[in-house]
């Protein structure tokens, strides 16, 4: 027996080795296969937990107080819907007699609804006039704070402060005329206008029990103005058109207007400010800004820089054609609409215009139609003389 387990191990090494060395000869006993080791996967992650939100506990609505419309507020209600209108007369009830909420609809046979709107007066009320007994009030003015008081004879007018404003005047409440103003007033805030030649001023004035006494400043200036028609000539003698405006009334208009003045020269008073003063002489129209300061007095001599152009016109002939000639004067640059500006006119056989630098054409038109044009460099303080050639008019060709 031992013998058989003997012979069975030789063979089966002599397999093993013959296996090993690749030969094909031999008993071959197939190796089990090895097993592939078994790969255990990571556990998942546990998922994290949800984030917990906490949800505000919700506003509560807005409590909402109806509280009846004053009647002494002359504005339109709040949920009509309306514009508001000159009428005291309320508006009518539904047929219920249920007066209506402001913005509420009332139904219609229709079974749609119309909204009812109320109307009231758009305007304030009026100020209430004061009352108690009266104080003593002497007003004067002053050029400027600390100045001697004036001897002008100067406009007073006492008013209520306009609804809604402080410093501007609404009812008027008393008047004077003079350097001094003595006034009896109820104490109560006041609105006092002084107006000395073209300057009107307004100032608050407030009364008390105890008597008033005081000088207002006024901030006012004096500005004289003059014109020459260009550097070193003479003073023009011949009446001249001024005008004032005031800046902070907006731009040069019948609105801005505050003084209007035809004389060769003239004197203003005016309130500190800005101002445009503009003058128009002969077929020149200037334009000045100035800023005015209390206390002092100004003097502006306006220089045209102009020059005088004196025209003739002449036919083919070489002679003035009779009858009357018409004169046009027109910049030759264009204004920003693209058109021309006429800036003189005239009537005659030789005209004289007074034109400020610049180029010009001149143009004339004869009594029989016929017509010429010269242009002109203007040069101030230069007399320029120029002729104009008529050509005779092209008739309109006929058919036929």
């Amino acid at each position: 027996m031992r013998a058989l387990i003997l012979a069975t191990l030789v063979a089966t090494g002599v397999a093993t080795v013959a296996l090993a060395a690749g030969q094909n000869r031999g008993i071959i006993v197939p190796l089990p296969k090895p097993e592939a080791p078994r790969v255990t996967p990571p556990p998942a992650p546990a998922p994290s937990p949800a984030p917990v939100v906490v949800q505000p506990p919700a506003a509560p609505p807005p409590a909402v107080v109806e509280a009846p419309w004053p009647d002494n507020v002359p504005k339109l209600k709040p949920g009509t819907g309306g514009t508001a209108v000159a009428s005291t007369k309320p508006a009518a009830p539904p047929a219920s007699g249920k007066p209506l909420t402001p913005g509420a609809a009332s139904a219609t046979t229709a079974g749609t609804a119309q909204t009812t709107t109320q109307t009231q007066t758009a305007a304030l009320p009026p100020a209430a006039i004061p009352t108690g007994p009266p104080t003593k009030v002497t007003l004067q003015a002053s050029v400027m704070q600390g100045a001697k008081a004036l001897k002008d004879p100067l406009i007073w007018t006492v008013s209520l402060p306009l609804p809604g404003t402080l410093n501007r005047p609404g009812q008027q409440m008393a008047a004077d005329h003079g350097p001094k103003a003595e006034f009896n007033l109820p104490p109560a805030t006041y609105v006092v206008t002084v107006k000395d030649a073209e300057a009107v001023v307004n100032t608050l004035l407030i009364v008390g029990s105890e008597p008033i006494a005081k000088t207002i400043p006024i901030n006012i200036a004096v500005v004289g103005l003059r014109m020459i028609p260009y550097t070193g000539a003479k003073l023009i003698k011949q009446p001249i058109h001024w005008e004032v405006f005031n800046s902070a009334l907006g731009p040069p208009s019948p609105q801005s207007k505050i003084a209007d003045v035809v004389a060769p020269s003239t004197t203003f008073t005016l309130a500190a400010g800005y101002y445009v003063v503009r003058s128009q002489y002969s077929d020149i129209n200037a334009d000045l800004a100035i800023l005015v300061e209390a206390g002092v007095t100004y003097s502006y001599t306006v220089d045209l820089y102009a020059a005088n152009v004196v025209a003739k016109a002449v036919g083919a002939s070489g002679k003035t054609p009779a009858g009357a000639i018409k004169w046009e004067v027109i910049r030759t640059a264009a204004d920003a609409a693209g058109k021309h500006q006429v800036v003189a006119t005239d009537t005659g056989p030789s005209p004289d215009f007074l034109l400020r630098e610049g180029n010009y054409m001149v143009i004339a038109t004869a009594a029989d139609g016929s017509t010429g044009e010269t242009p002109i460099a203007v040069r101030a303080g230069q007399t320029h003389k120029i002729t104009v050639k008529l050509k005779p008019a092209t008739k309109p060709a006929t058919s036929g």
